[in-house]
């Protein structure tokens, strides 16, 4: 766990790392939403 001085020392990084960490969950979201939908048309 990074100290709050280490926070405030490097905001930028740590607000990368978050918004890092937003795109991969959109791309997994992204990702099984294709997926369901393919289903979906399999098995229709």
């Amino acid at each position: 766990m990074p100290t709050t001085k280490q926070v405030n020392y490097k905001p930028v990084v740590h607000f990368d790392k978050i918004r890092q960490f937003e795109s991969i969950l959109r791309l997994k979201m992204s990702k099984i939403c294709i997926e369901n939908r393919i289903l979906n048309i399999f098995l229709k």
